[in-house]
Formats: C-alpha cells, sequence, structure tokens
C-alpha cells in the first residue's frame, strides 16, 4: 500500500463533505480489530489519483451538467462503476430517485484515474452500473 488512510467511517455516516474533501475510500476488508469490516470506509487522505494500487475503491464523481455528486465503485477491471450513489436532499439516493433526471445520465471523475482527470462514465438505463466513455 503506497497512500496514507484516515480512520474508518460507517459507510452510511458517509457525507458530501466527506467525499469532497477526499475523493478515493477505500473498504476496510481484512482489517483486524474492525467489526462488519464492509460496512465501513476509509480515506486515502494523500493521494488524488486512483492507481492500480487502489483495489476497488469508491471514488467522488461529478453529475454532468448539474450541481449532484455521486459516490461509486471504481471495478478496474471491468472500468466501470457500481453502487452508484447520488447526494440529494442531505442523504444518498439511488440515481433514478432523482426528480427530472435527465438520460442519458454521466458521470466525471473527481479523482485521477491512472493520471487521467474528467474521466467520464455514462450510467446504463437500469442506473445499476456505468461504464467509461472512451474519448
Amino acid at each position: 500500500m503506497n497512500f496514507l488512510t484516515g480512520p474508518p467511517i460507517l459507510i452510511d455516516d458517509i457525507t458530501l463533505d466527506n467525499i469532497r474533501k477526499y475523493p478515493i475510500w477505500i473498504t476496510t476488508f481484512n482489517e483486524y480489530g474492525i467489526q462488519d469490516q464492509e460496512v465501513y470506509q476509509r480515506p486515502i487522505i494523500d493521494s488524488n489519483d486512483v492507481t492500480t494500487d487502489i483495489e476497488n475503491p469508491f471514488i467522488t464523481l461529478r453529475v454532468k451538467d448539474t450541481a449532484y455528486y455521486a459516490f461509486a465503485e471504481y471495478y478496474r477491471p471491468g472500468d466501470c462503476l457500481n453502487k452508484i450513489e447520488v447526494w440529494f436532499n442531505d442523504t444518498w439516493i439511488m440515481p433514478d430517485e432523482i426528480p427530472g433526471l435527465q438520460t442519458p445520465v454521466f458521470l466525471v471523475s473527481i479523482p485521477l484515474i491512472d493520471g487521467v482527470d474528467d474521466v467520464e462514465f455514462m450510467i446504463d438505463s437500469a442506473f445499476m452500473f456505468a461504464e467509461r466513455v472512451l474519448s
């Protein structure tokens, strides 16, 4: 691990302020002393680049052409996102629950991904995952 992390936070307690301050988060799998490891996340506090040594992080994204932010798991082998949620009225909701959100929905990464900024993803019609848009 070539990065520093902050303290674990219960995933349901992570807020917009948290993800804007630290745009990359990792699950606490395999950490001793943490019960229910899969429901806690740690922010990466010393990097703004999702590199190959960060396995399946959750990342901060902007919902393109809106004021909304999203949080989703970046799955490197598929170069896609899943577990997508959007911050709306002080809580996390699924993208399809946002009134008036026009499709297709594009998400833009806040952190770099392998040194590339503003990586775009398009959410599928079922709002379950998003594939990277190749330019």
